[in-house]
């Protein structure tokens, strides 16, 4: 990170410096909440990982034109271009932000019982990625714990994605 500062400051005269001084900001600032749902995570047995800090991706992404890192119409347009051909294509064509309003908390308390069904035979366990019983009871517990959202939703939301794919992609199926 601190090369990418040096740099920066070296090309101040270029017409991408303050794209980039933002751009590493954001990312600094990234890592910063990394780190703490990092230590939330390891507070509960998980064990944090973050891809999207990884020093290649944020190179590649700070290699990228600043107007090809963003689109008024679309969120995360590098995201969505490197993953594109991972997922389906409905995956791909949201348009907006997830926020945690109250009917976050309306609609899990409405089908907590639906989405504890679902983690019977979580894939990410089967990856072994997750602790199928904290898992559990994270899900049962929720509403209570103080959990940021984002620590049960994000792992949810993949397992529903993984729970959606065809077995090829999940590692399971016939020849596994």
């Amino acid at each position: 990170m601190a090369d990418e500062l040096r740099s920066v400051h070296a090309t101040a005269g270029s017409p991408h410096h303050r794209t980039t001084h933002a751009a590493l900001a954001r990312i600094r600032a990234a890592a910063c909440g990394a780190s703490l749902y990092g230590q939330a995570q390891t507070a509960h047995g998980l064990t944090p990982a973050f891809p999207y800090l990884d020093r290649a991706v944020v190179e590649a992404c700070l290699a990228c034109r600043p107007w090809e890192a963003t689109d008024p119409h679309h969120p995360k347009p590098l995201l969505l271009a490197a993953l594109a051909p991972l997922t389906s294509p409905g995956l791909m064509t949201r348009r907006d932000k997830g926020h945690y309003t109250a009917e976050l908390y309306t609609g899990w308390r409405r089908h907590r019982r639906h989405l504890t069904d679902l983690l019977d035979a979580p894939v990410l366990a089967d990856l072994g990625l997750i602790d199928p019983g904290q898992l559990r009871t994270a899900a049962r517990t929720f509403l209570d714990s103080g959990l940021p959202p984002a620590l049960l939703t994000d792992t949810l939301a993949l397992e529903l994605w993984l729970q959606a794919q065809p077995p090829a992609h999940t590692g399971g199926g016939e020849n596994a």
